[in-house]
């Protein structure tokens, strides 16, 4: 017989041991759960929820309302004109089943849906139908748009007299005039679905803990590591190299995701990378690698990156030192300083065998008139350069300094205006001369004997209009070679202010566009990386289309030190050689050398008009002596000017000038009509045509073309045949 083992009791003190040990280890086991839960948080898919029998359909009730952030409430804006418009049948087929029973009139049923309409679109502008949950988005929409509402509301009405009329008897026969009226109902209800569109949620990224930091890493790059190139960043997976401290701030290579990131997406996603830095946009560059000597074909792939944590022209920038400066065959105008404290930015007057303008274009309070104060000083500076000024708009106010010394300066003499503008042709065309038969060559070279002109007009949308955009198209397209050039300041870079023609801007610009700050719907015009509508408003900060795309802010001096530079300048300024002189004369009829006499005695009209009127004294009626530029000639129709040898017979050894012929030598396509009506009388529809197709130009030139040349007496119908043209001579 199997003996049976004997169990021990264990006593009183053993069992209270055993029980304090299993409440140690319960307590253990719940601190490490309560661990777990904080380090994994409530996405660790650990439930707390318990079965119980008690609350079960509350639970089920609550479980079918729609939360927050469920697809239900974010929807909900666009299933409600569904949700409105089944409302309306259901109602309308109640009000069916009653009026039938009852036998209603149509009058009736029309009457009670109206006034059924005009009470709910009363209901729903209370304050407490804005405060419902149900009817807030109603409420809201006939708040904001009443007419839509009402029409949505008259819909329903005309429905409902519509279904009375027809009398539906079954199912189907209601249920085919009701698709088609909850169709019309959702097509008129595309207004609100135009306003209530669904907002795009992008799931919350969930953070990543970031890595250990490089030995040595800039606070800038590690903020572009965890913030810019992480998971979620814009610039997911670039990466900032070789970072070098500056005295402004960093300077780094770009390292850019080949074939999924490019230069102009980098730039697009600046104002992101600018919450991640902490620095402003403006204050962020991203520019191509330069091409070198060692690697002309930089790759795309990388890129310059500069953040400005300490801006060079915060404090304003002093004007010093000379403002021409020679680079090789470059004559260059300094500007100020860029933001990032790398160069300066520089306007190009001079290149080889050519000479520019430029516009500049910012609001009042800008700084356009320090910057034109720059340029007249460089130029003055560089001993081979004479300044004419145009003031536009106060009548030599602008910039008194440049109106006070320029070799001849205009105010609101309009008649004037087009003197110049006839001078400068002149000059165009005679220096053209000069180079072809003397100087054997086809572009300009300034010297202190020969120098070049540079043109200021300030605001000059009131000088450059279109009736006289024509001639000053010519002169900043044909200048370049010629030593003439002009720089136009005004408001606005639209066409209005170079006389509603694209030519004019286009050539302009090409030489130098400098933007200051400007209205948001002048930004868009103008093809720079940064927006100048977002410049701060301060004078003399701007952008320059030079390639740089960084800001620079303009150097500038006060009157008395900008006027005693400006007069040092002079001592050693140039003067025109006596050819140009007899050309700009030649051109004007002697208004060039009579410039001060004019001047003089437009400022004794001025005085004697403002004696007047201190005297109580009415002013005597006298000619105006402004002018609307009216019979100015149209684009691409300027004729050769006729030059009178005998007005400058004065000028010696003007042998070319001499023997011009009194009548214009023609070119181009005036040329090529005088040359094809050489061999007989055509029609005009001929010699339009003829002349498109020979020179390539519009219908609308050969029309003005072959009138300038009636106007000439080169060309004249044929009497007694209509639409023939012969030549006169």
């Amino acid at each position: 017989m199997a003996s049976r083992k004997k169990t021990r009791t264990l006593s009183r003190a053993e069992k209270a041991q055993v029980a304090a040990a299993a409440r140690d280890i319960t307590r253990e086991l719940e601190t490490i759960r309560q661990s777990a839960d904080e380090a994994t948080g409530p996405d660790s898919g650990t439930s707390t929820l318990r079965f119980t029998s008690e609350g079960m359909l509350a639970r089920a009730v609550a479980a079918l309302k729609a939360g927050p952030d469920s697809l239900r409430a974010h929807m909900r804006p666009q299933f409600y004109p569904w949700r409105v418009g089944i409302a309306v049948l259901a109602a309308t087929y109640v009000q069916e089943v009653v009026t039938t029973l009852s036998v209603t009139s149509a009058l009736t049923v029309a009457a009670g849906s109206a006034a059924t309409a005009w009470a709910a679109l009363a209901l729903l502008r209370t304050a407490k139908a804005r405060a419902s949950k149900r009817a807030d988005l109603a409420a809201a929409w006939v708040r904001d748009e009443p007419g839509h509402a009402r029409v949505i509301a008259w819909a329903a009405v005309v429905w409902a007299v519509a279904l009375h009329l027809l009398q539906p008897e079954t199912a189907a026969e209601f249920a085919r005039p009701s698709i088609l009226f909850l169709l019309g109902f959702l097509a008129a209800s595309a207004r609100f679905w135009q306003v209530h569109r669904p907002e795009r949620t992008a799931p919350a990224a969930r953070s990543m803990p970031a890595g250990p930091p490089p030995p040595g890493e800039h606070p800038i790059a590690r903020k572009w590591r965890t913030l810019v190139a992480s998971g979620g960043g814009p610039l997911n997976s670039s990466k900032l190299s070789s970072v070098v401290a500056e005295e402004f701030g960093i300077q780094a290579v770009l390292e850019l995701v080949p074939g999924k990131q490019d230069i102009d997406g980098a730039r697009a996603a600046l104002p992101k990378i600018a919450t991640a830095l902490g620095i402003s946009a403006a204050n962020l560059m991203i520019e191509p690698v330069a091409p070198t000597k060692d690697e002309p074909n930089p790759d795309p792939a990388k890129c310059e990156f500069r953040a400005v944590t300490a801006s060079a022209i915060a404090d304003g920038v002093a004007l010093e030192g000379r403002r021409y400066e020679r680079d090789g065959a470059d004559g260059l105008v300094r500007i100020g300083p860029y933001a990032d404290g790398d160069g300066e930015a520089r306007l190009r007057l001079y290149t080889k065998d050519s000479m520019w303008g430029g516009y500049i274009v910012g609001v009042t309070g800008s700084g356009k008139s320090g910057m034109l104060d720059n340029l007249a000083l460089a130029a003055w500076q560089s001993a081979h350069t004479v300044v004419f000024y145009i003031d536009g708009a106060k009548d030599g106010g602008s910039s008194p300094l440049i109106f006070e010394r320029a070799d001849w300066a205009l105010g609101n003499q309009p008649d004037q205006w087009q003197h110049m503008a006839d001078a400068l042709l002149t000059l165009i065309r005679v220096r053209g001369a000069e180079n072809r038969r003397r100087l054997k060559t086809s572009g300009f070279t300034p010297t202190p004997a020969r120098p070049g002109v540079v043109v200021i007009l300030d605001e000059s949308h009131k000088i450059v209009t279109r009736n006289t955009a024509a001639k000053w198209g010519y002169i900043t397209r044909e200048g370049r070679a010629s030593g003439v050039s002009v720089f136009m300041a005004s408001q606005i870079f639209g066409l209005e202010s170079f006389g509603g023609d694209d030519a004019v801007r286009s050539s302009v610009c090409a030489g130098n566009t400098v933007a200051l700050q400007v209205g948001r719907n002048q930004a868009g015009m103008m093809d720079f990386p940064l927006n100048p509508a977002k410049l701060p408003k301060v004078a003399g900060i701007g952008l320059i289309d030079d390639g740089r795309e960084a800001v620079f802010r303009a150097a500038h001096a006060d009157g008395e030190d900008m006027a005693a530079r400006m007069d040092a300048a002079l001592v050693n300024a140039a003067a025109l050689d006596p050819l140009a002189v007899g050309a700009l004369d030649a051109g004007c009829d002697s208004a060039y050398s009579r410039r001060h006499e004019i001047a003089e005695q437009a400022d004794a009209e001025v005085d004697a008009m403002l004696e007047a009127l201190e005297a109580g004294i009415s002013p005597t009626a006298r000619t105006p002596r402004t002018s609307t530029g009216a019979d100015a000639p149209a684009a691409d129709s300027i004729a050769p000017p006729v030059i009178d040898p005998s007005v400058l017979s004065h000028v010696p050894d003007l042998s070319i000038l001499k023997n011009a012929p009194a009548a214009p030598k023609w070119s181009g396509v005036h040329a090529e009509i005088l040359d094809y009506l050489a061999e007989g009388p055509e029609q005009r529809k001929e010699i339009e045509a003829h002349a498109i197709q020979a020179t390539g130009t519009a219908r609308a030139t050969v029309s003005r073309a072959i009138e300038v040349l009636r106007t000439h007496e080169e060309i004249a119908p044929v009497p007694g045949r209509r639409g023939l043209w012969q030549r006169t001579a």
